[in-house]
């Protein structure tokens, strides 16, 4: 199906801010105002998708990724968000072509580098995953996600010193974790 961008229709930024703080069932309530001509609206799917999958209802946000994808192949972030379920299912190699398409289409996608650092972690293959994170921090020096999961990746490899600037950052970015780890164990 040839690519659309449609508009954002005016409940959507209430729509994303209720997903951003958790609460899925106003987003949920939302998102039920649509109108049947909406159904063409691949913004519309993408955070369909995302109340779905907060709700852990995998296959539900999956089927509307996919058709948020088809609507416009180029939704960088629906391919992100799909790889998120396909991780949490254990389909590694899924998550990781989805990762790699939202990076085709945007390169300076911080977030989808970070996440596919955590799944190449899962797949134990740390080198990779430490690369990828170097570049999430590369794009967003403020990726304080970044930070953590290079330091622990770099803990298990076996630098603890790598491991404890990483989460002296993440802890000054405002990361409680990293925060408690640094100071537990980078003295």
């Amino acid at each position: 199906m040839k690519s659309q961008s449609a508009p954002e229709l005016q409940y959507f930024p209430k729509v994303k801010l209720h997903i951003d703080l958790g609460q899925t069932a106003k987003a949920e309530a939302l998102l039920k105002e649509s109108k049947p001509q909406d159904q063409n609206n691949y913004i519309l799917h993408y955070y369909w998708g995302r109340v779905a999958s907060l709700q852990f209802k995998n296959d539900q946000a999956i089927s509307h990724f996919k058709k948020a994808i088809q609507l416009n192949p180029n939704d960088s972030k629906s391919f992100a968000a799909m790889a998120l379920v396909k991780g949490r299912l254990g389909n590694f190699k899924e998550a990781i072509a989805n990762l790699n398409q939202a990076i085709k289409i945007n390169p300076a996608y911080a977030k989808a580098y970070s996440n596919r650092g955590v799944t190449r972690g899962a797949m134990k293959n740390n080198a990779a995953a430490i690369q990828d994170f170097s570049m999430a921090i590369r794009l967003n020096p403020r990726l304080v996600d970044a930070y953590r999961n290079r330091g622990i990746t770099k803990e298990m490899m076996g630098d603890l010193a790598g491991a404890c600037a990483d989460w002296k950052i993440a802890s000054a970015l405002g990361q409680e974790g990293p925060k408690q780890w640094f100071a537990s164990q980078c003295k």
